[in-house]
C-alpha cells in the first residue's frame, strides 16, 4: 500500500475536514475506529504522516502492567481486534490494488 511508517499506537489523530467522511462512515467502536478510517483516507489520496511527541510512558505504569496476566490479556485482545479489523482492511486494499 506504500503507507508511510507511523506510530500506530499513539492515540491522537488529526485530519482535514474533507476526510471526515471516512471516520463518520466507519462503524467500529474500539481502536479500529480511528485506524481503519486512517487507512481509507490514505487510500483516497490523503497524506498520512506521523511525528514524534515529547512523551515518556511513566515507569510506574509500565512496572504495574509488565508481567501481569490481566494486562497481557488486554494487550493480546487489542492486537487481535486490530488484526481482525485494520489488518483485514489493509489486506483487502492490497488485494484490490493487485487486481487492477
Amino acid at each position: 500500500l506504500n503507507l508511510p511508517a507511523i506510530d500506530w499506537t499513539n492515540g491522537p489523530v488529526a485530519f482535514r475536514a474533507t476526510q471526515a467522511e471516512h471516520w463518520l462512515r466507519y462503524t467500529g467502536e474500539l481502536w479500529d475506529a480511528q485506524l481503519v478510517p486512517l487507512v481509507d483516507s490514505f487510500l483516497a489520496g490523503a497524506t498520512v504522516t506521523s511525528f514524534e511527541i515529547d512523551y515518556i510512558h511513566p515507569e510506574r505504569m509500565k512496572d504495574m502492567e509488565q508481567g501481569v496476566a490481566i494486562w497481557n490479556e488486554k494487550r493480546l485482545y487489542q492486537l487481535n481486534v486490530l488484526s481482525d479489523t485494520v489488518g483485514k482492511r489493509m489486506k483487502e486494499a492490497a488485494q484490490d490494488l493487485n487486481n487492477k
